[in-house]
């Protein structure tokens, strides 16, 4: 078939556009007036006015840092219960900024750390989007040892001497399998316009508190019971998903006020290049879940987390990728004022290195209400204007399957053809054919329904430009979990 042996051309082939990106780990995205601002770990940030070039406002770990007031005066206490890296450094990650409309202010939630798990989430504002932030208070800490709580205020919550018994082990060290890191926070309005914060990372799992808007801070819950399984923890709030030390990370709650759910992102897998790295997204009608993935299934402590939350993106290379995107994740969120979705998140690369940049993605929601990412990069991109009919879909694809799985291993691409008759044939590299599904489209709609190896998706159909800025057409689809890209290959 021809193609499929042009590896080392491709991975080649040097690209005819090259968008301005910007190292930005962690990043989360915020629309101010008419530019973009994304906020990253190590006191980094940028902006831009396409989501496509982006500049640096500030990064790095330094007094002169213009997005933060200097957090390294110890008078402010910002580190005072982290404290330093065993090398000297601090660590100030996972930064998210949202307008608070009750203040007039912009308020930011990070956190500082130096270990798996001794962690606190912190609080700052600004009157300017791109800051300086001026420090406010230690909110949230995790990570006790010895029954030693003199950082929280569990006493003024629930019965100090049970709750120390609660969150640490037998030997005094803190219970980590059922208890969250105070890390990665997300703050959002719910539909009733009431603030909230989704955290945690690995650990106890995903948990959920709510911020009162006229001070920016924590409501801690009332303890809450039921059949003797614990709802809501007087300290840590609500847990959403996860435990057990699984990793699951980075999540970030969207609502989506065509549909009403409440989408909860996560990553899953290791931070590093070969870490398996991904994006998995759950669903709710209210905020505090349950939250279940395709299959109706929720993630608690005791499961085999891989077979459980959406993959809607791993490891993949399509051959019009310069190189392999590695262990993508971390992702916010962006509805944009013309009612566009982005999906914002970081990635490595099939190289050497442990280097990173920001992608921007957008991403549609398919007729069941679950999300589809376009496969490339946005480049202003629009389904309705430029909707596709049966006669241009046929023809023969790449086709990348995301899978479940959460390792190093980047899938190979697959090839179909696409029939006028709505069946699908998978072409061999003997160049034989063998019918293996069918496909269909809703008339007068993006949608379009792929039924491949005995997997039904259901996505969207559509044009864009790839990353060599040529236009291309494209499919996106879920189902069981899983994800498939196809892009339309005359060459193969």
């Amino acid at each position: 078939m021809q193609g499929q042996t042009s590896k080392n051309t491709n991975s080649k082939r040097k690209l005819k556009y090259k968008r301005k990106t910007v190292s930005v780990h962690d990043p989360s995205i915020i629309k101010c007036e008419n530019e973009y601002y994304v906020f990253g770990t190590h006191m980094t940030g940028a902006f831009s006015k396409d989501l496509q070039k982006w500049k640096y406002i500030g990064k790095g770990y330094n007094e002169n840092n213009p997005i933060y007031e200097n957090l390294f005066d110890e008078k402010i206490g910002a580190f005072e219960y982290a404290g330093r890296n065993a090398n000297g450094t601090y660590s100030v990650w996972a930064p998210d900024v949202i307008y608070n409309k009750k203040r007039k202010k912009y308020a930011m939630y990070f956190c500082t750390t130096t270990s798996f798990v001794k962690s606190s989430i912190c609080f700052a504002e600004a009157e300017n989007i791109k800051g300086p932030y001026k420090w406010k208070q230690n909110l949230l800490y995790s990570g006790f040892e010895n029954y030693n709580l003199p950082h929280t205020n569990v006493g003024d919550t629930t019965d100090n001497n049970k709750a120390m018994f609660r969150y640490c082990n037998e030997d005094g060290s803190y219970n980590y399998y059922e208890w969250p890191n105070a890390m990665d926070p997300c703050v959002f309005y719910d539909e009733d316009e009431k603030l909230k914060m989704v955290y945690g990372s690995w650990s106890g799992g995903i948990f959920l508190l709510e911020i009162d808007e006229d001070s920016g801070t924590i409501i801690h819950p009332k303890e809450i019971y039921n059949k003797e399984k614990l709802i809501s923890d007087a300290y840590f709030g609500y847990k959403l998903l996860g435990g057990g030390h699984h990793s699951i990370e980075g999540p970030y709650i969207y609502f989506d006020k065509e549909t009403r759910y409440y989408f909860l992102f996560v990553s899953y897998g290791k931070l590093k290049r070969e870490g398996g790295y991904q994006i998995r997204v759950f669903r709710s009608k209210k905020v505090l879940g349950p939250y279940l993935d395709m299959n109706g299934k929720s993630l608690t402590s005791e499961e085999d987390h891989e077979k459980y939350g959406l993959k809607l993106c791993g490891n993949y290379k399509l051959h019009d990728n310069e190189m392999a995107y590695m262990s993508p994740g971390h992702n916010s969120v962006l509805e944009d004022m013309d009612g566009k979705r982005y999906i914002v998140f970081h990635t490595r690369f099939e190289n050497s290195s442990e280097n990173h940049e920001i992608r921007v993605q957008q991403f549609t929601l398919n007729e069941d209400g679950w999300p589809c990412m376009f496969p490339y990069y946005t480049q202003g991109e629009d389904l309705e204007k430029n909707r596709v009919q049966d006669a241009e879909i046929q023809g023969k694809y790449e086709v990348l399957l995301h899978g479940i799985s959460i390792n190093s291993k980047i899938p190979e691409l697959e090839y179909i053809e696409l029939l006028e008759d709505h069946s699908i044939c998978k072409i061999k590299k003997e160049g034989k054919e063998n019918k293996i599904g069918e496909w269909n489209c809703l008339e007068n709609t993006c949608y379009i329904q792929i039924i491949y190896d005995f997997v039904t998706y259901k996505g969207i159909v559509g044009k864009m430009k790839n990353e060599s800025k040529e236009p291309i057409l494209f499919f996106s689809a879920v189902g069981a979990n899983k994800s498939i890209w196809g892009i339309k290959q005359e060459r193969i």
